[in-house]
């Protein structure tokens, strides 16, 4: 288990421990969610214990995620019922990704200090020591850049909910524009093209509705600083050549698309066709497979096959629905931002997904579970609040 996982299940205890019998628990994600969290460790179960190369570690690692951040949505669900704690969770995840923005622009530059720090909290020493085939990007505080990426490109699309909405988390518009610039800039030098597009082009789209374009233009100037006049310019470049080079087998495709569809043709699809109900269960090294699945819905299929794979889609279709904007019309107007911020974004998740398994990191899948939880509980009942501004 994750250092953060440990965390929220300890969260968990804590609510329960507070809450006892007021803790509530719904929502319209709640019971796909919870079919998800027990189906997978029912099938990733059913395989440790048949598969004599299986053990314990197995089914921590591939069993419990799903049970994980349905921890963190109780969590969240316990103490959401009030306007004040989605306030507080924004304004420290701003401030959290503003920081770590700084350390991962460090981190993407090769700055000791920066890449020491990354090395110290995740293990991977590949964040020191780049391989050479591999252009060297941020990881902030996780062990991956995707997981950075995506925490960084849900924040900015939370921040810009927030102001194109008027909700004025800090008190001053400075610090603000500053939080901005420091997500930005780390979000591009996580160099994770798609992670970086969705956030932008939420945060664009949301600006320019709320006629605030002029902010688009600041966002656009701050990349384009980045990108042209920062060291990141040639990992920039260096990167966009490798994803957008052909191979043989599929030439007609970018590298990134091809080697991804290469991976699930030669070592996913035929262990899934097995058992296409079920799943393979957990991969080991005996297996001779690539390391990574490369695909949030080739990982669902591979562990729990077509019945966890049904109930993580009808979870996925219950939050857009419960997060839809006409059905917070009556809400808080942080809650109305963040509602937003959070629609749009898991709305873009859906096809990102077939590349990365977002929702299997820490990052950005963490943010969702607490928020979405923390959101089910405060439309319980209408609670139209002012908005004031916090420090």
């Amino acid at each position: 288990m994750r250092i953060s996982e440990v965390l929220i299940v300890g969260l968990l205890l804590l609510a329960v421990l507070r809450q006892n019998k007021r803790l509530w628990l719904g929502g319209a994600p709640f019971l796909p969610l919870v079919s998800y969290a027990a189906l997978t460790m029912l099938v990733v179960g059913y395989h440790v214990t048949s598969r004599s190369e299986l053990g314990l570690q197995s089914f921590l690692d591939s069993g419990i995620g799903p049970a994980v951040f349905l921890m963190l949505y109780i969590v969240g669900s316990a103490y959401g019922a009030r306007v004040e704690v989605i306030r507080l969770i924004l304004k420290y995840s701003f401030v959290m990704a503003g920081l770590m923005g700084v350390l991962g622009v460090a981190q993407a530059l090769q700055v000791p200090f920066a890449l020491n720090i990354g090395v110290r909290l995740t293990g991977n020493v590949f964040i020191a020591n780049p391989l050479d085939w591999k252009v060297p990007r941020s990881v902030g505080i996780y062990n991956s850049w995707h997981a950075y990426a995506s925490y960084m490109s849900i924040v900015l699309v939370l921040l810009i909910a927030c102001y194109s909405k008027g909700v004025r988390i800090f008190r001053r518009p400075i610090v603000n524009a500053i939080v901005v610039g420091c997500v930005v800039a780390g979000l591009f030098s996580s160099l994770t093209f798609g992670m970086i597009f969705l956030g932008l082009g939420i945060s664009a789209i949301f600006l320019w509705t709320s006629n605030k374009r002029i902010w688009i233009l600041a966002m656009a100037a701050v990349a384009y600083v980045v990108l042209v006049f920062s060291p990141l310019s040639q990992l920039a470049i260096r990167r966009l050549q490798m994803q957008e080079s052909t191979t043989s087998e599929y030439g007609f495709l970018p590298q990134t698309v091809a080697f991804r569809l290469s991976v699930w043709t030669r070592d996913y699809l035929p262990l899934i066709a097995q058992n296409p109900w079920f799943g393979f269960g957990p991969i080991t090294a005996s297996d001779r497979t690539f390391s990574y699945v490369e695909s949030m819905y080739i990982l669902v299929l591979l562990s729990g096959g077509l019945v966890a794979l049904v109930a993580f889609l009808v979870f996925i279709a219950t939050t857009i629905l419960r997060l839809s904007p006409k059905r917070w019309r009556t809400q808080a107007e942080v809650s109305r931002a963040a509602a937003a911020g959070l629609f749009a974004f898991v709305i873009g998740l859906v096809p990102l997904m077939l590349i990365h398994p977002y929702l299997n990191d820490a990052g950005s899948s963490q943010v969702i579970f607490l928020l979405l939880g923390v959101l089910c509980a405060q439309s319980r009942r209408p609670q139209i609040a002012p908005t004031t501004s916090a420090g």
